[in-house]
């Protein structure tokens, strides 16, 4: 029982757990005129870890006429989702404009809500949306790539679907968050004594 409890508490204290926060950046890009493919930007993280929330920054994104544009993010294990679809409603979106730092997580408010709510008359306001489809509705960052490794190329795509309106992205980055991971422990000094004297115990019994 006592060499239970000690090659119990042996592995409990060489056992390793940790979280991480994975912050990289990537390179803006003139946005192209009317262009479906458009551009993409990659960010290459080299920590191989297991992803449990994530954040991405667009940084200093400037385009006439909000709803021109398609924004999406791509991992390395291929899951895609958008940040946002062409935001606003008709055939030519929303006609605000982006101008300034726009930061997509599972917390933040509605794109589209603040679009309306400035109907053309300005742009967007710098700060933290939710990211969401082509309906304007609610995608979770977390829920598409929660579970994957961080370790790869991450690619950013911004695309124009109506021409005369351009603009551009100063740069973007990404914060990753990671699980805790549990290394097993190599068996402790203490616990192989525990198992030789089992051994021991055993051949003397016989």
């Amino acid at each position: 029982m006592r060499c239970a409890v000690v090659v119990a508490l042996s592995a409990a204290l060489h056992s390793v757990s940790f979280a991480d926060i994975i912050d990289s950046s990537g390179s803006g890009f003139a946005i192209p005129d009317d262009s479906s493919p458009g551009f993409s930007s990659i960010i290459s993280i080299t920590q191989n870890e297991m992803i449990s929330g994530i954040e991405v920054d667009l940084f200093g994104l400037t385009h006439e006429w909000a709803g021109d544009l398609i924004a999406t993010l791509e991992s390395p294990h291929g899951s895609t989702t958008s940040l946002f679809y062409r935001p606003g409603a008709g055939q030519y979106g929303d006609g605000s404009d982006f101008n300034g730092d726009y930061t997509f997580a599972d917390s933040g408010a509605d794109l589209e809500t603040e679009l309306a709510s400035i109907n053309g008359a300005t742009a967007a306001a710098s700060g933290v949306y939710f990211a969401a489809t082509d309906n304007g509705n609610f995608t979770s960052l977390v829920s598409t790539f929660a579970g994957e490794a961080t370790a790869g190329d991450w690619k950013l795509t911004i695309s124009d679907h109506v021409s005369a309106d351009t603009g551009s992205l100063g740069g973007w980055g990404l914060r990753i968050t990671s699980t805790a991971i549990t290394a097993i422990p190599e068996p402790s000094h203490a616990s192989a004594l525990c198992v030789a004297g089992l051994v021991f115990l055993r051949r003397r019994r016989r």
